[in-house]
């Protein structure tokens, strides 16, 4: 009985101890590359960077709309970044891609040392793209991927900083200039954990001489953005802050989100929050367990998000590094583990893997939760891109999608300025000669410091404003036909500070209560 199963045992064992050691590698490279070029899309908000990045080619500088020093992006990182590479091909959608394909393949590559083991890498490759929240933004023309890229950074500057003491801070301010929020929450413990080490070892002088050094990219920026837009913050975050919802109406909706995560994207959360032990049980990994509590917390304080998985995805790459790095997941569990989420891939209907070529699902949500690639895969994908000039361009705009059609129908009229509800797509084909102002607020600094027009009805990141009367003459002409005296006032303080000469001491005496939001 021994012998014989040995002699069958053995050459299959044999077989796979050779795939394991010359082309698992491969094979996953090339499973990661292919979900990657089939899930590839560009989500509406990203538009709002496109039609930024195509004002700075028309001379209008980092804005939205013409003449209005507005920060309608919030990652002047990637936005710089979109930038400099539509100097060199002419389609910022292209541009995005490829960033976003580099520095996802970035990330594999320097998650390799951490990853010993080749089933440690196969169980990688699969979590990955069994979470939507993960995946899905690893392109989808956002700083996402940028994000990722630097988290995963700021892990190695962590690891040797020791060797290079001054990297985390360094690092951490990049960060910042990619996402403010993540900075501050995911890896603001990291930051404050290791300045309080280094200040005890470090001669004052020297220690803030070399603070200053490592976050000269990010105070430069803050002084830009406060000289020339009057606050360091993007517009967005007025439009999504200052909205008179209570705290409690925004906690509920928090408690929704991770909701509707355990029933659509349950291995994005789940690992999230396991990462908080995994990396509470390493000897110097508490400052990352206290930062990825703070960044859940921080998503449910805000109500959560309204993509499926976008605001967890960082925090889910750094609880995966958090689990490869601590040692409790053993060889032979991974192999369970791994099984595990090929059934679950298997069983779910939009995981990134499965995901058919033409991603689409109805518009619908749940829980005030959406699946935002599911939304505009079908017209704003990659391989809706290709296909597109693969046939000539049969349509002068694309994505081919109604925002477009209406967007360019606007560009070719006689109308200075138009009021929307979503002004990514729209807007981009609108032209920059136009205004576009959305009923969101998310470019428009007067709308954003009003309150929410009907607190009981909204969703996460869309809280509503109503348009004054007189408005849209008021943008037009540049002098306020509002005739609410108190919107007048509060329109007079905006335009000076967002239109008037920047140097002008009326402007500067402005500029703090503008930054307060009041």
């Amino acid at each position: 009985m021994k012998g014989p199963s040995a002699v069958r045992v053995r050459p299959l064992a044999a077989v796979f101890a050779l795939f394991q050691r010359r082309w698992l590698d491969p094979f996953l490279v090339g499973l990661l590359l292919f979900t990657w070029l089939k899930v590839a899309w560009a989500a509406d908000d990203a538009f709002i960077y496109f039609r930024s990045v195509e004002m700075w080619y028309a001379g209008y500088g980092p804005v939205y709309n013409p003449g209005w020093r507005v920060q309608a992006f919030t990652s002047p990182l990637w936005y710089f970044a979109l930038v400099w590479g539509r100097a060199f091909l002419p389609d910022a959608y292209l541009v995005a891609q490829i960033f976003s394909l580099l520095l996802s393949a970035g990330v594999w590559v320097a998650l390799r040392p951490w990853m010993p083991h080749p089933v440690f890498r196969m169980l990688s490759a699969l979590m990955f793209t069994a979470s939507i929240g993960f995946f899905d933004y690893t392109s989808s023309g956002l700083e996402t991927p940028l994000v990722y890229a630097l988290l995963v950074a700021l892990l190695w500057a962590w690891e040797k900083r020791q060797t290079h003491p001054w990297a985390v801070p360094a690092v951490w301010a990049w960060l910042a200039l990619a996402r403010y929020d993540v900075a501050c929450t995911l890896a603001g413990p990291v930051l404050l954990a290791h300045l309080y080490q280094r200040a005890r070892q470090t001669p004052l002088r020297l220690f803030l001489g070399k603070t200053l050094l490592a976050f000269a990219p990010l105070l430069a920026w803050t002084a830009f953005a406060t000289v020339y837009y009057g606050t360091p913050l993007p517009n967005p975050a007025y439009a999504k802050l200052n909205i008179g919802i209570p705290r409690l109406d925004l906690l509920h909706q928090g408690w929704l989100y991770y909701l509707a995560h355990l029933q659509l994207d349950p291995w994005t959360l789940l690992v999230a929050l396991a990462g908080i032990h995994l990396w509470m049980v390493q000897p110097a990994g508490r400052p990352w367990a206290a930062g990825l509590a703070l960044h859940l917390g921080y998503v449910a304080w805000v109500g959560g998000d309204f993509m499926l998985g976008r605001f967890l995805g960082p925090a889910f790459l750094v609880a995966w590094v958090g689990a490869l790095k601590s040692g409790q997941i053993q060889p032979r569990t991974a192999w369970w583990v791994s099984l595990a989420v090929l059934v679950s891939i298997w069983s779910a209907p939009h995981a990134p893997l499965k995901s058919p070529l033409i991603h689409s699902v109805p518009w619908q949500t749940t829980d005030g939760v959406i699946d935002e690639r599911g939304r505009y895969h079908a017209a704003s994908s990659l391989v809706a891109y290709l296909a597109y000039h693969a046939q000539g361009k049969p349509y002068p705009f694309f994505p081919v999608y109604g925002w477009s059609r209406q967007g360019y129908a606007v560009r070719h009229s006689p109308l200075k300025a138009a009021v929307v509800d979503s002004i990514g797509m729209f807007g981009y084909w609108a032209g920059v000669e136009k205004t576009v102002v959305d009923t969101w607020a998310l470019v428009d600094p007067f709308l954003a410091r009003l309150p929410d027009a009907d607190g009981r009805i909204w969703r996460p990141g869309h809280y509503e404003r109503d348009i004054p009367k007189g408005y849209i003459p008021t943008l037009v002409t540049g002098e306020s036909r509002l005739q609410d005296p108190t919107l007048s006032a509060l329109w007079e303080k905006v335009a000076l500070v967002t239109r008037g000469p920047l140097w002008t001491w009326e402007r500067w005496k402005a500029i703090p209560g503008y930054i307060l939001g009041r």
